[in-house]
């Protein structure tokens, strides 16, 4: 039998236009979970305008703080001013230093005042040359049998000598002394060709000699035999 013709569906009917929610005042904000929001908001605002003005006080009570102030911090700051100017009895040369040697003329000159210790203990430093004169500071001439000056010190007496002494060129140590350069004059004719060797106060440790036959100065040493014995301390000279 013929197949009947399905009927016509009917258009679906036009969507309604959208409907705008309602404009709601401050006052007819509903409560949110039991909260008025419109509460919540003004008291929120209120704080921060009193926050702002709380803060606005403090900072104009600091700045009158400050400002009241200013004169005695201004008092108590240094004022710049220009450096002091350096003079002949205080510059920034190296014036002051042991053995330093400060030319007068072309062949004339001083050795700053210097300090030697010898165990421990200050010691006078002579001189034995009619070129050099003073007992610190000294003043010395340089010549051509006096271009070398140099400090001996002597541990072979009872009583040990520390003596300023001039020469040619620095001399060796022999067994019981010391040799400490101090000043060399590579012209003999021109102190301004000097060179300073020291220049430093001179701490002396060397141990005292024996006197007589006590072991007062006896210490534990290793001999040539590679023994241990009691002997008298023993020292490098140079």
């Amino acid at each position: 039998m013929p197949l009947e013709e399905p009927n016509e569906v009917p258009p679906l009917p036009p969507l309604p236009p959208p409907v705008a929610p309602p404009k709601l005042n401050a006052d007819d904000v509903p409560l949110f979970h039991g909260v008025d929001l419109a509460a919540l908001a003004r008291e929120t605002a209120l704080k921060m305008i009193q926050g702002n003005e709380d803060d606005i006080s403090t900072l104009k009570t600091d700045v009158r703080n400050l400002k009241d102030a200013t004169p005695e911090i201004a008092n108590e700051m240094p004022t710049a001013g220009p450096l002091p100017v350096p003079t002949e009895e205080s510059d920034f040369s190296e014036q002051d230093h042991s053995f330093h040697f400060t030319p007068s003329s072309a062949t004339v000159g001083d050795i700053s005042d210097a300090l030697l210790y010898y165990q421990g203990v200050k010691q006078t430093i002579d001189e034995s040359s009619t070129v050099i004169t003073g007992t610190g500071p000294w003043e010395i001439t340089i010549g051509a049998s006096h271009t070398h000056f140099y400090l001996e010190v002597d541990v072979g007496p009872t009583t040990p000598t520390f003596t300023l002494k001039s020469g040619t060129s620095f001399p060796d140590a022999a067994s019981e002394t010391r040799i400490y350069p101090i000043l060399e004059f590579t012209e003999d004719d021109d102190t301004g060709s000097c060179i300073e060797h020291q220049q430093s106060d001179i701490h002396l440790d060397i141990p005292p000699q024996a006197t007589d036959d006590s072991d007062f100065y006896k210490v534990l040493s290793v001999n040539t035999y590679n023994e241990i014995v009691w002997d008298y301390p023993r020292y490098n000279a140079g």
